[in-house]
């Protein structure tokens, strides 16, 4: 079955095209990356999850999960630094309370070449008077306020992924 792949990178993942059975299909590099990027806004997003609430982290987990996302759910900074600068990550979600504040996390990471595909979401605590700002000064694509709705979470994530293809 021939196979079309692009050069690696963040954006780009391997994608099979079917041909007929006995004819061979070439592609320009311009039609290759318009169906690949085609293909790819319906493939699962790959979200990691930092947070350390285990009641927060399995409603959210359970949430982006159902609506059809790949989730890796960790309870430290240094985990979540870890998976993002290993693999392929489309979405950081991330707590600013964690045992590193996450703000730190996101800095590092959007000034690195492997900040996730559509970047960062932090999410403050209410009771932070300027957790919006400093989240935002951080780096931040999207600040989500503790407490929310799940549905909010996952209709931002939505909105940033779909911006990013």
């Amino acid at each position: 079955m021939p196979t079309a792949t692009q050069p690696a990178g963040p954006a780009f993942r391997p994608i099979p095209i079917l041909a007929p059975a006995g004819r061979a299909r070439t592609f320009s590099s311009q039609t290759a990356s318009a169906y690949t990027q085609a293909v790819s806004a319906t493939l699962p997003a790959h979200i990691v999850l930092a947070e350390d609430e285990p009641m927060i982290g399995r409603i959210l987990e359970f949430k982006l999960d159902r609506e059809g996302h790949r989730v890796t759910w960790v309870r430290t900074a240094a985990e979540a630094e870890r998976i993002c600068l290993a693999e392929q990550v489309d979405l950081l979600l991330c707590d600013v309370t964690l045992e590193e504040d996450g703000r730190v996390l996101c800095r590092r990471l959007v000034d690195s070449s492997r900040q996730p595909r559509s970047g960062v979401v932090l999410m403050p605590e209410q009771r932070s008077p300027d957790g919006e700002r400093l989240a935002l000064e951080a780096g931040a694509r999207a600040v989500v306020i503790k407490p929310f709705k799940p549905t909010i979470v996952a209709a931002k994530i939505r909105e940033l992924l779909d911006s990013a293809d």
